[in-house]
């Protein structure tokens, strides 16, 4: 109960001020984004957090509350592992379009096309052996076969990016202009290995509570935040 309140109370605080500024950047109705001059707090956007946030609260259980919190929060740090992997071997698009016009960058590009074909690997390699040893109704030479498979792929995208440069000095552990992550790539590939092998442990049911969420959300992006996204009409 200690655990949930404070994971909750984490989640509660920033979720007016996110919503808030999805608003501004047009995602979300102009409504979420009023601000009361006083006390400078987004007011529609809190009320409609508690709102959300009693309704659930007096829905389901807390082993039900527990799993979506517990997947919210894994699906997070997976993102994160991820975006690490892309940020130190992806160059940005725009690199890439002026890399392309000097003939000598054009083997430095090919390698980052190698680097993104090997993160994606390393998640199709964790997403099967995660999935092989939680899926214990499946015969036992399928889970084998899925988790050989998964192995091979995770340990052969792992080298691959060990021996690939990453993107730029300034990407390095210790740098001013970057974040600090050392042992990269191993250190995100444990964390994103940890957080799916748990996310696939989690009750069906609570994954089906969660594809109502995102579907929701796809939705909302769908018929609303894409046409009215100020980041879409600056790129138009």
């Amino acid at each position: 109960m200690v655990a949930m309140l404070t994971t909750l109370l984490g989640s509660f605080l920033p979720q007016p001020r996110i919503l808030m500024t999805m608003s501004r950047d047009g995602l979300l109705p102009s409504i979420f984004g009023t601000v009361n001059k006083s006390t400078a707090v987004p007011v529609n956007s809190t009320l409609a957090t508690g709102l959300v946030a009693v309704l659930m609260s007096t829905s389901m259980d807390v082993d039900q509350l527990s799993g979506m919190v517990s997947v919210g929060t894994l699906m997070a740090f997976t993102v994160v592992g991820l975006c690490i992997l892309v940020l130190r071997y992806v160059p940005p698009l725009e690199e890439s379009s002026i890399a392309a016009s000097f003939p000598e960058e054009e083997e430095h590009e090919s390698k980052r096309f190698l680097a993104v074909l090997s993160i994606i690997s390393i998640f199709g390699g964790i997403l099967l052996v995660s999935l092989a040893s939680s899926f214990t109704f499946l015969a036992s030479w399928g889970r084998w076969m899925m988790g050989t498979v998964g192995l091979l792929l995770l340990i052969s995208g792992t080298v691959k990016l060990l021996i690939t440069k990453e993107v730029g000095i300034s990407h390095h552990f210790g740098h001013s202009n970057c974040f600090h992550c050392p042992f990269v790539p191993v250190l995100p590939v444990a964390s994103i290995l940890v957080n799916v092998y748990l996310l696939a442990n989690i009750g069906i049911s609570t994954w089906i509570r969660v594809s109502v969420w995102l579907i929701f959300g796809l939705l909302v992006y769908a018929f609303y935040g894409v046409h009215y996204s100020l980041s879409g009409r600056t790129r138009v």
